[in-house]
């Protein structure tokens, strides 16, 4: 007993002094920060609310911390703001809301644009907050808050917004102020100043809890003569929660059974809030809070303040900022990721020279290559998104991450979870004031950009690195949200064009619809800016006033070259549960079974056939049937439109219907593909022109929406931030995915999201402080890239594997060996057959091999014959060597060569080359020949879908080999 109380008693010492050097290594930091940036010195010292500042978030005992998950410091029953809130992400934007949307965007603009005027304006009125006001803001924060430089790298866009924007006095952007008196007003706008400003000091809280971390840094052993640290203990239990998607209740029962492995005074963690505390106190330093009204948005300097604008009691919100340098540090420290950056001047990157394959083909990336600030080999670009994530299903309270993409890398590299930053968080309710959010984003991007920051490289090397906003991609709603225009069921609610719509009849009540029209006006920036100012000046008067759908100055319009073109129409929202699950919702449903488009009555046959359709193994989800429709994923949806629906429906959909419907399918896939040429983006464009002009007439007016309407904007898009599927928020609705599994509970969500996925990107920085040999390093690399396992019989190349073991029958040889013979002229060698073959990350089965999955088809393929591209199924693969009978029959150790056995299958003319100006050369229909050939493993192109429709075989390979299906 003594002992235990020695151990406690020397543990709460340790904590203590753990907790005083913490807080001078923070002030001592700030310090040298401060001195190193003296011309921002003055305002950073007084500007973010710390983390551990908010002291609910952290102190006490589990039970006893308040809530800080839903965002609000009000006295109100806690559990009902946590169970109150927006709900899905896919809720139309009430207009009424807008008065409070805009006071966050135009007190934001006045910070940003016109800071200097309102200093000068404010100190006339001769009022003591007048004056002090004026006095507060230094120079360096005028210089901080100042126009970007030419420098910078905008382009002549941007340059206009300034001038238009800075040539209006600041009366006309605080107009729309509802303060009653000018030193209110001046007390509002030193409010917004400081709602970051806050004291930087951090109050590092102690517990009393006997198992609160014991040592910060984790190195020394979990107990006396262990083999690992608790650091690394606690790493290797992290990256299990995260790969395996364990729940909190697991993640304590697995803490609970490596105690009882442990002897008694070990210093593992056992319950969830140690093990979570250990990581919090790794990244709660990188959270800055954001405090603002409840009930107007307007940014507020504590969580205590009252706000001047609305004049109530109202609940103080807030949201997190978790700063962007530091993640990118913890980036540039990892091995090769500044090397990846540079993919972009890789000679061998390009198909074709001409034609546009990435976001750097595309016109808004060689326009800043070509003023020079990402023709540094060390700049980089960023591709924002933000969406709302529903995280407790008893109620509609929801998260709204604030992300960005890092363009540079390569694109599998860049839409992987640990590469993306996460720079924001709003949660509780209703949707993000957008310029409120993206204020601390702007502030932090402009200094970015201008002056750049400079990053330690693994082997200790600096680097000088430049950053800015070049695009951004999310739904439609938080598009209109974050754009600042009307949403899109309501007049000019088109982000691309200044099409008006209008009103189509539906039952009692009518619908938004845009009818085609062959001479649409583009919206432009400079417009998009002007418009802004006309909406804030007639808002003084009407608080819904909007201009041609802009509602007022958005952000964005500092952050972006060109708000129009660098904001993406996102397929996956648009196309795939947008227009595709629209047509099946048509087509199937029985609400739609009297008019001459429906097949409802059909749908049993479609059922049938979709049943018999076996997907390649990179294929993630079987086909379901018609009637689960209202659980597919946009993947499915997608697989359906454009790999599946084309061969189904023929002799199921009306002609006019099914003719109609390809047009769509080539179009999408041909502005999906790999390599796109300047030729082909005319083909796609024409086929969504016609697509859209015959909707309304097949159809009904009612159902030409926003979502079919932009289909016409698609190919211009491409030429500005190249293939689809650069923007297809896939990726980044995966990571949302991901954000639900950081948190467990309902208390302290933000900061459970924010820590979790902070230290998540740290993984790789935490793995290589280990030594190489580390056992705990080895195990986390196998939980991260774990695979189903499979056995290696020869290593082929560095992405080729002969898999399983190999077969020595002797017909299967002599038959094998007569192909290889009479194609590759090879007379002499022995040779052994195997049936798997892995091959760039992707699996490819015999026919012969006998355990593949009912619902799998694997074997067939796209190859290169000489120049020509043929289409086949493999028989078996085949190792060959030169060694004839003098080695042994089973011999691994002669050079060899790997050869795929194939019975090729001839391409056949069907309808779909009947319909003019349709584009569907990777969907074949086929016909088995007789012909076998043998081809070297490095000639196999592409695995492919396989299936019978309509008696007819078709083969079709993948439009693209980045994304996964």
């Amino acid at each position: 007993m003594e002992n235990e109380e020695n151990c406690r008693a020397r543990a709460r010492a340790r904590r203590k002094a753990r907790y005083r050097r913490l807080k001078h290594e923070g002030n001592k930091r700030r310090r040298v920060e401060h001195q190193s940036d003296p011309e921002s010195s003055e305002h950073e010292s007084a500007t973010e609310t710390s983390a551990s500042e908010v002291s609910t978030g952290f102190s006490g005992e589990e039970n006893e911390c308040q809530p800080i998950g839903a965002g609000t410091f009000a006295d109100s029953n806690q559990e009902a703001d946590e169970e109150a809130g927006h709900g899905g992400h896919d809720e139309q934007l009430n207009e009424s809301d807008a008065e409070g949307e805009l006071s966050g965007s135009v007190n934001d603009i006045v910070s940003i644009e016109e800071e200097e005027n309102v200093e000068r304006d404010s100190a006339g009125g001769g009022s003591e907050d007048h004056s002090e006001l004026q006095s507060n803001v230094s120079d360096g924060e005028r210089t901080h808050q100042g126009d970007v430089s030419d420098t910078s790298g905008n382009d002549s866009h941007s340059d206009g917004l300034r001038s238009d924007v800075e040539s209006e006095g600041s009366e006309d952007y605080l107009a729309h102020s509802d303060s009653g008196s000018e030193s209110e007003e001046s007390e509002a706008e030193n409010s917004e100043d400081s709602h970051e400003e806050g004291n930087s000091e951090s109050s590092l809280e102690e517990s009393d809890e006997d198992d609160v971390d014991d040592d910060m840094e984790g190195n020394e052993p979990i107990y006396p003569g262990a083999q690992i640290t608790l650091h690394e203990s606690l790493l290797s239990i992290f990256t299990l929660l995260f790969v395996e998607n364990l729940s909190g209740a697991l993640i304590t029962k697995v803490l609970q059974l490596i105690a009882l492995h442990c002897p008694d005074g070990s210093i593992v963690k056992r319950t969830l809030h140690t093990f979570r505390a250990y990581f919090s106190k790794l990244g709660e330093s990188l959270l800055v809070f954001h405090f603002f009204c409840s009930e107007c948005k307007y940014p507020l300097k504590t969580k205590t303040s009252r706000c001047l604008k609305c004049k109530k009691n109202s609940d103080v919100s807030y949201f997190l900022e978790l700063p962007l340098l530091q993640q990118l540090q913890n980036l540039f420290s990892r091995n090769d990721f500044y090397q990846n950056l540079q993919y972009r001047f890789k000679a061998d990157r390009k198909y074709h020279s001409d034609n546009i394959e990435d976001i750097y083909d595309g016109e808004i990336y060689k326009g800043q290559m070509e003023n020079g600030f990402l023709q540094n080999m060390s700049n980089i670009s960023f591709m924002w998104y933000s969406d709302g994530v529903s995280i407790f299903k008893s109620s509609s309270f929801s998260i709204w991450p604030l992300c960005l993409v890092i363009n540079e890398l390569p694109y599998k590299m860049r839409t992987l979870p640990e590469n993306i930053l996460l720079v924001g968080l709003w949660f509780g309710k209703g949707k993000p004031s957008p310029n409120v959010f993206l204020k601390p984003l702007q502030k932090n991007m402009k200094t970015f950009t201008q002056d750049g920051h400079t990053f330690k490289l693994p082997d200790n090397s600096l680097v000088l690195v430049k950053g800015k906003i070049l695009c951004g991609t999310c739904d439609l709603p938080a598009k209109c949200n974050f754009l600042l225009f009307k949403q899109f069921n309501s007049y000019f609610g088109c982000p691309k064009c200044m099409i008006e719509g209008g009103r189509a009849a539906v039952n009692n009540s009518t619908v938004q619809v845009y009818p085609y029209s062959a001479n649409i006006q583009q919206r432009t920036h400079e417009e998009t800016v002007q418009y802004a100012r006309e909406a804030l000046e007639e808002r003084k008067n009407n608080k819904d006033a909007s201009v041609y759908g802009v509602k007022g100055p958005s952000l964005l319009l500092k952050l972006v070259p060109d708000i129009i073109k660098c904001t993406a129409i996102d397929i996956m929202h648009g196309v795939f549960l947008g227009v595709c699950k629209m047509l099946m919702k048509l087509w199937f449903s029985s609400t739609y079974s009297t008019m001459p488009w429906s097949i409802h009555h059909l749908t049993g046959i479609l059922d049938e056939k979709l049943k018999k359709i076996k997907s390649p193994s990179f294929v993630q989800r079987a086909p379901r049937q018609l009637k689960d429709m209202k659980f597919w994923k946009a993947s499915e949806y997608k697989l359906f439109l454009l790999y599946y629906s084309v061969p189904l429906l023929k002799n199921v959909l009306s002609e006019v219907y099914l003719k109609h419907h390809c047009l769509l399918v080539s179009a999408i896939s041909l502005l999906s593909q790999d390599s796109i040429s300047l030729a082909q983006v005319q083909t796609a464009s024409k086929l969504l022109m016609s697509y859209v002009s015959d909707f309304a007439r097949l159809y009904a007016l009612r159902f030409l929406g926003m979502n079919v309407h932009q289909l016409i904007h698609l190919s211009d898009q491409v030429l500005d931030l190249g293939p689809l599927w650069v923007y297809n928020c896939a990726f980044l609705e995966n990571y949302n995915g991901k954000i639900n599994k950081f948190f467990h509970g309902t208390q302290h969500v933000a900061m459970q999201i924010c820590s979790t996925a902070s230290m998540f990107m740290q993984i790789p920085v935490f793995k290589r402080m280990l030594p190489p040999d580390s056992k705990v390093k080895g195990f986390c690399d196998k939980l991260e890239n774990w695979r189903k396992p499979f056995k290696i019989a020869d290593v082929i190349d560095d992405y080729s594997y002969a898999v399983g073991t190999y077969s020595f029958n002797r017909r299967d040889i002599r038959d094998t060996g007569n192909v290889v013979q009479r194609c590759l002229n090879k007379f002499s060698g022995s040779c052994s057959i195997f049936y798997r073959l892995r091959k760039n990350g992707v699996m490819y089965f015999s026919e012969e091999y006998g355990r593949l999955s009912s619902r799998k088809k694997s074997s067939f393929i796209q190859f290169l014959d000489g120049e020509t591209k043929q289409l086949g199924c493999i028989l078996r693969f085949v190792r060959w060597s030169n060694c004839r009978n003098l080695c042994d029959v089973k011999c691994r150790d002669c050079p060899a060569q790997f050869f795929a056995i194939v019975k090729v299958y001839e391409r056949d003319f069907w309808f779909a080359h009947e319909y003019r100006n349709v584009r569907l050369s990777y969907m074949c229909k086929v016909t088995c020949s007789n012909r076998v050939v043998a081809i070297d493993v490095q000639s196999i192109i592409s695995l492919c879908f396989f299936y019978e429709a309509n008696g007819d075989m078709f083969i079709v390979t993948p439009i693209n080999r980045l994304e996964i299906e």
